[in-house]
């Protein structure tokens, strides 16, 4: 068995923040004495309608789906950094983090509804594999 690490302060590594699905924040900038006076920093135009995909946050870069886009931004500013598009649309419900593996760099995960699976480099978005849909007959 492999033990769940806790993700790092700053992160939201998958929906929920953590394998808990805890959705709780340690950060404590916001707090009850201040939130009535937070203002909207930046907003971000995804090119499309309908989104209900669930970004996540790692190591400084959140990543969302938006119609055949997967995007990269800055979370402090709204920046973007990259994004790749597909030929179809990508999955509504968001993308999934793997760190790599000392030999391979972290990847983004996304569901393309044409039934493939795309992994993008996670700092620059340049795709690192994908697996075809397999289609599995009855017997």
């Amino acid at each position: 068995m492999v033990p769940v690490q806790p993700p790092n302060r700053r992160d939201w590594p998958m929906a929920g923040r953590d394998a808990g699905a805890s959705r709780h924040s340690p950060l404590v900038q916001i707090t009850p004495g201040n939130v009535a006076r937070l203002e909207r920093a930046w907003a971000f135009d995804a090119g499309a309608s309908n989104l209900q995909a669930t970004p996540i946050v790692i190591g400084g870069l959140m990543y969302l789906t938006a119609g055949r886009r997967v995007i990269a931004l800055e979370p402090e500013t709204g920046k973007q950094r990259w994004q790749f598009e597909a030929k179809t649309k990508a999955s509504r419900r968001g993308v999934a983090y793997w760190p790599g593996d000392g030999t391979a760099g972290a990847r983004i995960f996304a569901g393309i509804d044409d039934g493939d699976l795309i992994a993008l480099d996670a700092t620059t978005g340049v795709p690192t594999f994908k697996q075809t849909r397999v289609t599995i007959e009855k017997a």
